[in-house]
């Protein structure tokens, strides 16, 4: 006489069960995913971002390129000067900061501005001289000389500090980035430039 009850209790336990998976699949779905456009600005932590990379170059980039170093440079030589990006050095207690990111975005603001030619840095030289060995042992036609690069006029280089105020869950972000611009055949400095970026952060998670 109790089977009935207990099969009604089965059931109502299956039911509750099955719409329990239900919630359960729909929360561990596919992730949502929106395109958007690579030059927008979005900031989910306050820490370095690509907006940062892009914006800090290219006002250094144009701020350098207004200096007298330039146009003394090209009344004296005639000529536009041979630049190379080197190494840009990070300070931070957490940032993952690409260097990498931001020399290529400091390398397309020099070229496009049309104003100073690019020389390879040292790990791309090491590629291009690798290429050009090559073609001196097996190269018949077109084979590039060794000893034919075009020497730099001036090496740029950077360092980026970032300093975090931290209380709770509220954050300020701040990063002081410096570049140098030297003139290798004298040593003298040319141009120093420096861009300052503060982010208040309110309800932050990250460290």
């Amino acid at each position: 006489m109790l089977r009935p009850f207990t099969s009604t209790i089965t059931r109502t336990a299956l039911i509750a069960l099955a719409a329990g998976g239900m919630f359960f699949s729909a929360g561990c779905g596919d992730p949502v995913i929106n395109r958007v456009d690579p030059n927008s600005t979005i900031d989910k932590s306050g820490k370095w971002n690509d907006t940062d990379s892009r914006q800090v170059s290219q006002e250094m980039i144009s701020d350098a390129l207004k200096r007298p170093w330039l146009d003394n440079f090209i009344k004296a030589k005639g000529k536009n000067p041979f630049v190379v990006p080197g190494q840009v050095r990070v300070r931070s207690n957490g940032d993952d900061i690409s260097t990498e990111i931001f020399v290529n975005d400091i390398r397309r603001e020099l070229l496009n501005s049309g104003r100073v030619s690019l020389v390879s840095s040292k790990a791309d030289k090491a590629q291009t001289r690798s290429e050009v060995e090559d073609q001196q042992k097996y190269s018949g036609v077109n084979t590039k000389e060794a000893a034919k690069e075009i020497g730099a006029d001036f090496l740029l280089l950077g360092k980026i500090n970032v300093q975090d105020d931290i209380q709770g869950r509220n954050a300020v972000k701040f990063y002081s980035i410096d570049m140098e611009l030297t003139d290798i055949e004298s040593g003298q400095v040319v141009w120093i430039g420096n861009k300052k970026i503060k982010k208040d952060v309110a309800n932050s998670s990250t460290r």
